[in-house]
């Protein structure tokens, strides 16, 4: 879970939009030039996703809180389900957005095989929650990523509490605050699925604050993996991982690089390398705004190949690997 109200404060939210309009590329590789152009765009996009977000779930001024499915059916359902984070009417919805989604309308994106759900809480005048999870139809890891969803949910509410001054009294921008998540789903292999969620928090101030998430399952054993099951030698990975992010980032960025920054936010340390987004062919860093670098650059992806990683003997449980050795 990403630190609230602290390193994040001054993260605009296309940022989120450019991981899923551009999945196969590295922000790292980002032209510098087209920065100031994206932040600019920023409010803009922000103010656009809470319109499509209200357009699509508000049907009438009463206070709603609800976990809306985007399945292949468009029919309504009212089953009810136990949100514990919260009271109050809880509903279920059915509202698939089109297949080509556009990400900055706000809409989730559709991927085969897997079923969009929305955690959403909205009430006229008080801080709204939209987050996108995804539903694979195997209860225990459905059941592990909704707790994750859940989690967040909480937190804010928790932050969102702490907001108030001991007379009560709120901040003049409280009917603003938002969370928001959207997530990809990349299928390292038929064995193993990986989830990478973005979620935007605006609890007042200039901008909002990011946190990019990335949850991997073994399919076969029902259960998250950690950083030591994707390899046979995990200290040879954090090693390589460490050497080949540095380099690439030194390298993509340029002139907005500062190898201090870097240095730090690529030690080969595991709590630098806990967001992996794993692909057919390897797997993306997903380094979080501040950790490389200065807000301006926005989040960092750095792909690395099965064949950079090979050293580390990547785990033939988790990718199609046939022979997989050391080199």
């Amino acid at each position: 879970m990403f630190h609230r109200q602290a390193i994040f404060a001054a993260l605009p939210i296309v940022f989120i939009l450019a991981l899923f309009a551009f999945p196969g590329s590295s922000l790292a590789a980002w032209d510098k030039e087209k920065v100031p152009e994206a932040a600019a765009r920023a409010e803009a996009i922000g103010a656009e996703i809470k319109k499509e977000t209200k357009q699509s779930s508000a049907k009438d001024d009463t206070p709603k809180e609800s976990t809306e499915s985007s399945a292949p059916s468009k029919e309504s359902s009212t089953a009810p389900q136990k949100d514990e984070a919260s009271s109050g009417p809880v509903t279920a919805e059915s509202n698939a957005p089109a297949e080509d989604a556009d990400p900055e309308s706000g809409e989730q994106a559709n991927f085969p095989g897997v079923e969009n759900r929305r955690l959403l809480r909205e009430t006229e005048g008080e801080p709204q929650v939209s987050l996108w999870y995804p539903v694979f139809g195997n209860p225990l890891i459905d059941k592990d990523i909704l707790k994750f969803i859940e989690s967040e949910a909480k937190a804010f509410h928790e932050d969102v509490a702490e907001a108030s001054g001991e007379d009560g009294e709120k901040p003049a921008s409280y009917s603003t605050w938002d969370l928001s998540g959207i997530f990809s789903v990349e299928r390292p292999s038929d064995r193993a699925i990986s989830i990478t969620f973005n979620i935007y928090m605006y609890s007042g101030g200039a901008h909002g604050n990011l946190g990019i998430d990335c949850l991997n399952y073994d399919l076969v054993n029902n259960r998250r993996l950690n950083f030591n099951d994707l390899f046979k030698d995990p200290q040879k990975a954090l090693q390589l991982m460490s050497e080949l992010t540095s380099k690439k980032l030194v390298r993509s960025l340029g002139e907005d690089a500062d190898e201090e920054m870097i240095a730090e936010g690529t030690a080969p340390d595991p709590a630098n390398f806990k967001n992996l987004t794993l692909t057919p062919n390897g797997l993306y860093v997903e380094f979080q705004p501040y950790q490389v670098g200065p807000w301006s650059i926005g989040p960092q992806r750095v792909e690395l190949g099965l064949e950079e990683l090979a050293p580390a003997q990547p785990a033939p449980s988790v990718w199609n690997i046939k022979n997989a050795s050391s080199k």
